[in-house]
């Protein structure tokens, strides 16, 4: 049984009161993945890389980020990193 703060929506993720209802980031991927298909190796190396970008901006999420937040860290992967660097085609 749930503590009384907590509820549990439709799909089964558990939620306090007063906080965000939608699914977290990474739930909220690896479902769009789930259900287009990807395999399972693939979702993990997109979440990997997704906890890897937002880290590395001190938490922020993707959607208040953009250009140059992804060439920061691709920068970073490029000179820092030497070696880890994925290109993406615009």
């Amino acid at each position: 049984m749930l503590p009384d703060t907590e509820t549990r929506t439709q799909s089964g993720v558990t939620s306090r009161e007063g906080q965000h209802n939608s699914p977290k980031l990474l739930e909220s991927m690896c479902h769009a993945l789930y259900v287009r298909h990807y395999s399972n190796r693939t979702t993990d190396t997109y979440c990997a890389w997704t906890k890897r970008f937002v880290r590395f901006h001190n938490l922020r999420h993707p959607k208040d980020m953009g250009e140059a937040e992804s060439n920061a860290f691709l920068t970073h992967l490029a000179v820092e990193e030497k070696g880890e660097f994925i290109y993406i085609l615009p």
